[in-house]
């Protein structure tokens, strides 16, 4: 006989700890994870549930039906794996509704057997209604300048804005950036100089710098600088920043396809690389002596993700990851120290 509880309810934007300790942001969409013990040693099949939704200030509340994974398993007390989208109800909350929740909301879950969402919690097949609150921040907004590159060494076309705008979208998954969070100016283009092999690291540098460097004009020209060269195979690197702390500049390739899957190792890029121009983060550590290590390195950081982040509330990427700001294989995601470090260099 089941005996269903709501054991945790967890509120993730891209990564969270099972205290909700991570901050949140207004305008960003959330997934709301459930996780639901079962009161006996085997699971229990076709659980769902509901999530209301009350704005503290005014007292107005939204209803969401049905979680975004439809069904799951209730697992018996203590066998939940936060890891493992599975294990929990993952409600999907849009970024338009976290912007105008004002700030504080209090959550009610409700999780039952499929067909006994009106039974008595005393029949098991119910869980009893669990609360907790959160708190969605509204953050300042980032200018940014699209800067479009054409490859005169290969003889390639420009990025088109779909591309850029495909790259932006890798970094505001795993950064705490809302989806309305960055001014995007109007882009211009530019091109390669023709001494500039980017199959060579150096030309990477040389572009950089001379668009760092850069005189504009205008108060549109102003934000950190985003330059993007044409998708190659042949290229050196996928990307390459510099934290300057009054022109913060980063150069990378355009995605190699318009799939839009926000673990694609394209868009993980552009989020590391913005991850230098706006943090000011560096890169993890390669487990050599500081001296011996072939760029800095970033004593903050681990070299693997400590928590895991949601990407959909189907796809969790589990903790143990290579950190946004290595190397690793993808799924590569922010750790919760580089996390928390961009949400403290984003004003309020």
């Amino acid at each position: 006989m089941p005996g269903l509880a709501i054991s945790a309810v967890e509120a993730v934007q891209s990564v969270q700890r099972s205290d909700n300790s991570i901050r949140l942001v207004a305008g960003k969409e959330a997934i709301i994870r459930v996780f639901v013990d079962a009161g006996q040693q085997e699971p229990v099949p076709l659980v769902t549930g509901q999530l209301r939704i009350t704005r503290r200030r005014d007292g107005v509340s939204w209803v969401l039906a049905w979680p975004g994974n439809w069904f799951i398993r209730a697992r018996p007390v203590g066998r939940h794996d936060r890891n493992d989208a599975s294990h929990s109800l993952n409600f999907r909350v849009r970024a338009s509704f976290t912007a105008m929740w004002g700030s504080q909301v209090d959550v009610t879950a409700n999780a039952y057997v499929f067909g006994h969402e009106e039974d008595d919690p005393r029949t098991g097949f119910r869980a009893a209604p669990r609360q907790a609150s959160f708190n969605f921040r509204p953050r300042q907004r980032q200018k940014l300048l699209p800067i479009l590159i054409r490859d005169r060494w290969h003889n390639l076309a420009r990025p088109t804005l779909a591309e850029y705008f495909a790259g932006l979208y890798g970094a505001q998954a795993r950064w705490p950036i809302a989806i309305d969070g960055f001014v995007v100016n109007p882009p211009i283009e530019g091109e390669t100089a023709s001494y500039e092999n980017l199959e060579g690291a150096s030309s990477w540098t040389s572009l950089l710098m001379r668009t760092a460097l850069m005189i504009l004009f205008g108060p549109s020209r102003e934000g950190i600088r985003t330059a993007m060269v044409p998708f190659s195979g042949a290229y050196a690197i996928g990307g390459i920043a510099v934290p300057h702390p009054f022109r913060p500049t980063l150069v990378t390739q355009a995605p190699g396809s318009m799939k839009w899957n926000v673990e694609d190792w394209e868009l993980a890029t552009f989020a590391h690389e913005l991850g230098h121009a706006l943090g000011g983060l560096q890169h993890v550590w390669l487990g050599l002596p500081s001296n011996d290590a072939p760029w800095p390195y970033d004593g903050r950081l681990p070299m693997t993700t400590d928590q895991p982040g949601m990407a959909s509330p189907t796809r969790c990427i589990p903790a143990g990851r290579p950190e946004i700001m290595s190397y690793g294989a993808d799924p590569r995601w922010p750790s919760t120290a580089a996390y928390n470090i961009i949400f403290d260099q984003t004003p309020v």
